[in-house]
């Protein structure tokens, strides 16, 4: 998939025919698989590339320290499963070129291709379903994704560190490098002209990520205020997801063979309230690493 990717950048001939590029690389695998597939094919792309390795699997600590080593005005953060359209690169400098200076980046639609077939519930009810905004809309917090994303260097050093290591792997470093740049002045506009493609594994295809992923959600949205020192708040936050939790098993269990696709919903709410309610009332482990 990173391969392809890099081909996908290549391709953008258009943004690198007047723009000088570098693509940094952090492997966070213990086997370094990264920087060996990219050894032996660096020499076919016209741009320069900087390889890293980080010993322990983490994106926050990945993403710093590339951060850490790119040297551009402008930052273009990608995810290893995801790949561009002709032009892409391209449209979105313009679109951020196009807006006011408190607009520290672009965020771009997606558009998901799947490697397996997904079962029906889980295509009905949208699961994977990622809301788009007009080109230029001024995003919500919950509108910001990392995956896909151009940003002015200014944003990135006013945010330290950028990403918070100390939440672990529970996946929602992205959410408090966003919620700390808007408390800044910033804003972060939506691109929807043409989407980056993003690729869903067999095993990202399923009920068991969904159950997952639903749960680190609601555990991320703990773990950020026990950072933040928020007794009250994460106390107000351990009352909701009870109650979160509690209903949306009330509606789940019996609509679950009649109305699935309404279940399913209802389950992800639950899920999400149990996640969080774990993470208040839990210790700093967490299900996916520690977090400090």
């Amino acid at each position: 998939m990173l391969l392809d990717l890099l081909l996908s950048i290549k391709n953008q001939r258009d943004f690198l025919k007047h723009a000088e590029c570098e693509v940094i690389i952090v492997d966070n695998d213990p086997e370094r698989s990264a920087i060996r597939l990219i050894e032996q094919e660096r020499d076919q792309f016209p741009f320069p590339i900087k390889l890293s390795h980080l010993a322990t699997p983490s994106v926050a600590i990945a993403r710093n320290q590339a951060l850490s080593l790119s040297s551009g005005a402008f930052i273009f953060l990608v995810d290893d499963d995801q790949w561009l359209k002709e032009n892409w690169l391209e449209r979105m400098a313009a679109t951020l070129s196009r807006q006011p200076n408190r607009v520290g980046g672009v965020v771009s639609c997606l558009e998901a291709k799947f490697e397996s077939p997904l079962a029906w519930p889980l295509r009905k009810a949208k699961v994977f379903h990622r809301q788009r905004f007009t080109t230029g809309t001024i995003l919500p917090l919950k509108g910001c994704r990392t995956g896909g994303v151009l940003l002015r260097r200014a944003v990135v050093e006013s945010v330290t560190p950028p990403f918070e290591s100390r939440l672990g792997t529970v996946g929602s470093e992205d959410v408090e490098f966003y919620s700390k740049a808007m408390s800044k002045g910033w804003d972060f506009a939506a691109y929807d002209e043409i989407p980056i493609v993003e690729r869903y594994a067999p095993e990202r295809c399923n009920f068991h990520f969904v159950r997952l992923s639903n749960i680190k959600i609601g555990y991320g949205r703990a773990a950020r205020l026990k950072l933040e020192g928020s007794t009250a708040q994460l106390w107000r936050l351990a009352l909701q997801s009870t109650l979160r939790w509690g209903c949306g098993l009330f509606i789940a269990i019996p609509t679950s063979v009649l109305l699935p696709v309404v279940a399913l919903w209802a389950f992800e709410h639950s899920l999400r309230g149990w996640g969080a309610l774990v993470g208040c009332l839990g210790s700093s482990r967490q299900f996916y690493g520690k977090t400090s």
